[in-house]
Order: C-alpha cells, then sequence, then structure tokens
C-alpha cells in the first residue's frame, strides 16, 4: 500500500505545481493602475502632449490600453511635471458618479474611488466617449516596445484636448464651470 501511495502523491504534486506555475504566469488584470505617464512638451493650445507606458497581450492591445491609461491619469491623477499636474475629477466626485465613468470608459465593470480610480474593464472593451479626447501623437509608430513575461509594455505619445474634455464633464454636471 505505502509503494503505491508514494509515486500518486509525488503525481498529483506534480501536477499540482505545474497549475500554481501556469496561474502565476497569466497576464495581470486589466486595471488603469499598471501604467507611467512622462511629461513632453507643451501640445496645442488646450491640448496636452505626454507619453504613456502602458500594458497588453498584443502591441495593439497595449496601444489601445495605453489611450485609455492617458485618459485615467488626466482625469484621477494629473500628469507629473506638466502644467496639468492636478486631477481635473476629485475622487469623491468619481464616487458619486460611477455610472457617467462606467459609460464613459465604454463599459468598465467596476470603477472604486479608494485605489485612485481603479477600472476593471471587460476584456476587449476598449470603446467609449473617452477615445473622442485622446489621439496617439506623431506617425503612430511604436519607438517603445518592451517584452515583459508574456506581456508587451509600449509606450506612446498621446494628444489629450483638454479644453473639449473640460467642457463636456462641466456640461455634464461632473465638474464645476471654470471661474466659477
Amino acid at each position: 500500500m505505502k509503494s503505491t501511495l508514494k509515486p500518486i502523491l509525488f503525481a498529483a504534486l506534480l501536477v499540482g505545481s505545474s497549475f500554481a506555475y501556469l496561474s502565476c504566469r497569466r497576464p495581470p488584470e486589466s486595471t488603469s493602475l499598471n501604467y507611467e505617464v512622462k511629461a513632453m512638451e507643451q501640445g496645442k493650445q488646450g491640448t496636452i502632449l505626454f507619453k504613456v507606458f502602458s500594458y497588453g497581450n498584443t502591441t495593439r492591445q497595449g496601444i489601445d490600453r495605453a489611450k485609455m491609461d492617458a485618459m485615467h491619469a488626466i482625469l484621477f491623477k494629473g500628469i507629473p511635471g506638466s502644467n496639468s499636474t492636478r486631477p481635473l475629477v476629485d475622487l469623491s466626485v468619481l464616487e458619486a458618479n460611477k455610472k457617467y465613468f462606467v459609460d464613459f470608459f465604454g463599459g468598465a465593470t467596476e470603477i472604486n474611488q479608494y485605489s485612485l480610480g481603479y477600472i476593471k474593464i471587460k476584456e476587449g472593451s476598449h470603446e467609449g466617449p473617452y477615445r473622442l479626447y485622446v489621439s496617439e501623437s506623431g506617425d503612430g509608430s511604436v519607438e517603445d516596445r518592451l517584452k515583459v513575461n508574456n506581456m508587451v509594455k509600449v509606450g506612446i505619445p498621446v494628444t489629450v484636448n483638454l479644453d473639449l474634455l473640460r467642457r463636456r464633464l462641466e456640461d455634464d454636471g461632473i465638474i464645476r464651470k471654470f471661474g466659477l
């Protein structure tokens, strides 16, 4: 009995450790907290130009995610080293308007104020009104691309139209009108 029990336990341990290793190698959940921003030069009047480093399973997913992360940075964190160091939206406003931001980010499944506007999105869901205010800057080529584990980290310059974004948030009652 003991001689047959050892190989069975060894096989179970081997299979269990294999599954544990593979589950650790899965890409992290899609969040807006896994990005970096770097201020660049001042954009045209009413816009801001900065570089976003973001992750995706493919380069295209990384670029799509970078656009969402750029909007997240402008709204909830600000861009250090630029004219927009303060976020546009206070976190108390985020909590009071969760439905608005879920729709704004194209069907986010969860938004939480306690992790600076954590946004959990459905896989492949990178559509939403936020895309009207952010665009890739330059010729569209990705100069910064790095393979990190099984993910691709891309760095792309983006332009955000602050004037139009601020006007939309004011018209929708999310932020106060400038000067009031």
